[in-house]
C-alpha cells in the first residue's frame, strides 16, 4: 500500500499534461484576441472604403448639377441680353414701348426638374478586391429652392451614407445701366450643408 501512496513514475506525466493545458488555453485565447481585432480592422477599413465610395458619388453628383446649371445660367444670360437688346432698339425707333419684362431664371431653372437623375457605378476600382458599388440620388426641390443629394457607398457590405444640399442659383440686382435700366448679376450654386447620416 505504501509504493502505491508514494509512487512518482505519472507525476511527469500529469506536469506535462497541465502545462500542455495552460499553454492551449493561452493559446487560444491569443488567437480569440487576435482574430477579434482582426475582424474590427478589416470592418473599420471596409466603412472607410465605403465613405470614401459615397464621397465619390456625392462629388460626381455635384460635377453634373454644375455642367446642368452652367448651361443653363449661359441660356438665361443670352436670353435676357436678347430681350434687352430688342427692348432698347424700340426705345431708340420710338416703337410702342411694352412693359419691360426680362426671361426669369426661375423658369429656366425647370430643366433641372425635369432632369432629376440617378448616378450609379459597381466595381469602379480594380485594386478595391471585394464587391463595391456607389449611387447618388439627386432630387430638385423648385419650391424651396433647393437640390438635395443623397449618396450611398458599399464596400463588402459595409455601407456609408452622405446628404448633401444646395441652394439654387439666384438672380439679384447689379446696378442701373447707361439706359436707366436694372442690371441682373447670378449667384451660382452654394453648398449648404454637407453630413454623413446613418441610412436612407
Amino acid at each position: 500500500m505504501k509504493i502505491y501512496l508514494f509512487n512518482k513514475n505519472g507525476s511527469i506525466a500529469m506536469c506535462s499534461f497541465m502545462i500542455s493545458i495552460i499553454l492551449i488555453t493561452v493559446l487560444v485565447s491569443t488567437l480569440t484576441v487576435f482574430m477579434h481585432d482582426y475582424y474590427a480592422v478589416q470592418s473599420s477599413m471596409d466603412s472607410i472604403r465605403a465613405y470614401y465610395l459615397a464621397e465619390i458619388a456625392t462629388e460626381k453628383a455635384l460635377y453634373e448639377i454644375k455642367g446642368t446649371t452652367d448651361s443653363i445660367i449661359t441660356k438665361y444670360l443670352t436670353k435676357l441680353k436678347e430681350y434687352k437688346i430688342h427692348y432698347i432698339n424700340n426705345i431708340i425707333k420710338g416703337d410702342n414701348i411694352e412693359e419691360y419684362k426680362p426671361p426669369e431664371l426661375d423658369e429656366y431653372l425647370k430643366e433641372l426638374v425635369e432632369s432629376s437623375s440617378c448616378i450609379t457605378e459597381n466595381n469602379p476600382f480594380s485594386n478595391y478586391l471585394c464587391d463595391h458599388f456607389y449611387t447618388a440620388n439627386i432630387t430638385y426641390d423648385l419650391a424651396n429652392k433647393k437640390i438635395d443629394i443623397v449618396s450611398k457607398g458599399v464596400y463588402n457590405g459595409a455601407r456609408k451614407f452622405i446628404h448633401a444640399t444646395i441652394r439654387f442659383p439666384i438672380v439679384c440686382d447689379d446696378g442701373i445701366d447707361e439706359y436707366n435700366m436694372p442690371m441682373k448679376k447670378v449667384i451660382p450654386l452654394q453648398l449648404e450643408s454637407y453630413y454623413q447620416t446613418i441610412g436612407q
